[in-house]
């Protein structure tokens, strides 16, 4: 089970309130000993349920005839999850919390808590981690998640270890320097593979803002990336190539905010003076960006660029 398949449960019973975690299924039962089998109220609960997942907001509400209610949600992240535990409200303040019933947990809710060092009481519990550095390859367009949950998309590989990546959520643009993938497991042992987490952490962040436009990337490639003077006029149009479909695919994301999406639009037209691909793969072998190009010596360029008008370089 993983962390997102989770329900957080708080029930109330003659105004005394526990929680506790289940899988889908087991919320399911209580489903139908509150609705009594009509079709019309189990229906209406479990897309109550289902909207908690949008937002993390919200709670799905059942009603029983002893003096009984609960209220639940999906778990959508381990920061959610955490401050409920802890009890922290919605202003932020931590108020009094319902008891933690541990008996009425689903085992696996309770094996994916220790997965991400959470104890019961919504504790960090980082000793009872174990971590371990793992190769990974990174492309671009990627998707990582780091330790803590959060997700960012790769946008450009400055190196092996210094990647240029954008916050899932907020938009905002990050040099991870020193970046290493990371799987963690339990110390004590687990039994799900689900309980195997695995993640980047950097070693230092540059945090550059959600301002596509306004970022110089021929300053940080000079900074974090291997030096220019090894790129080719070749690498160099693949390079554009790759940006160009990078910031288009950003534009287009059904998953993205509108404000990241008009940036993305904003770079492609500032940087490649288009947004339609067949205006940019012509001005690009007619040479237009040619003059961006400061990878090798002036001779090595004009070689090149005689050698792709001769049809010699692709």
């Amino acid at each position: 089970m993983k962390l997102e398949d989770m329900i957080l449960v708080v029930e109330n019973r003659k105004g005394t309130e526990t929680m506790f975690l289940l899988g889908l299924s087991d919320y399911m039962e209580m489903v139908l000993k509150a609705c009594e089998d009509s079709a019309i109220d189990i229906a209406d609960a479990v897309q109550q349920l289902y909207d908690t997942k949008k937002g993390g907001t919200g709670w799905s509400e059942l009603y029983f005839r002893t003096n009984k209610s609960s209220q639940a949600r999906f778990c959508v992240s381990k920061g959610q999850l955490q401050g409920e535990l802890l009890g922290v409200q919605e202003n932020g303040i931590i108020g009094v919390k319902p008891e933690f019933d541990e008996e009425r947990c689903n085992p696996e809710c309770l094996e994916v808590l220790r997965a991400h060092g959470i104890d019961t009481d919504g504790r960090s519990s980082f000793n009872s981690l174990h971590y371990e550095a793992v190769d990974h390859h990174y492309h671009i367009g990627e998707i990582v998640d780091n330790l803590n949950g959060s997700s960012y998309r790769v946008m450009e590989l400055f190196s092996p270890e210094n990647l240029l990546l954008m916050s899932v959520d907020s938009g905002e643009m990050i040099v991870g320097v020193n970046t290493q993938y990371y799987k963690r497991t339990p110390k004590e042992g687990y039994s799900s593979p689900d309980s195997v987490i695995c993640g980047i952490e950097w070693g230092q962040g540059v945090y550059l803002g959600n301002r596509v436009a306004d970022i110089s990337y021929e300053s940080l490639r000079q900074s974090y990336g291997i030096s220019p003077k090894q790129e080719t006029l070749t690498q160099f149009r693949e390079r554009l190539k790759r940006e160009f479909r990078l910031y288009d695919s950003i534009s287009e994301s059904e998953s993205l905010v509108f404000t990241i999406k008009e940036a993305s639009r904003k770079s492609l037209d500032e940087k490649f003076g288009t947004q339609n691909y067949d205006e940019f793969y012509g001005l690009l072998d007619r040479g237009y960006y040619d003059g961006l190009f400061k990878g090798i010596t002036q001779d090595e360029r004009q070689k090149e660029i005689d050698q792709l008008k001769q049809g010699k370089v692709r």
